[in-house]
């Protein structure tokens, strides 16, 4: 399968443009798991849906000054069209 040609049509979460092209990717190098850039992705197949994981160090969505980072873990369900 092409995934570079396939459209990431998101269901459940958010993810962004520079996700979507790690996605792919990592897709296409046969990768479940892998880091791009400052995240860590963990993907998982169940009948055509994907469930995407991916963990980053940050300071939360409101950071406040002072504040010590975090391993923050989000989440998405998305298929390929």
């Amino acid at each position: 399968m092409n995934v570079q040609a396939n459209t990431i049509t998101v269901i459940n979460g958010h993810l962004t443009a520079k996700d979507k092209a790690a996605i792919k990717a990592l897709l296409a190098a046969g990768l479940t798991i892998g880091k791009v850039g400052r995240k860590t992705y963990s993907i998982a197949e169940n009948n055509g849906l994907y469930a995407v994981s991916y963990k980053i160090r940050d300071k939360g969505l409101v950071p406040v000054p002072g504040s010590a980072y975090r391993l923050s873990t989000y989440s998405a369900t998305f298929k390929l069209k």
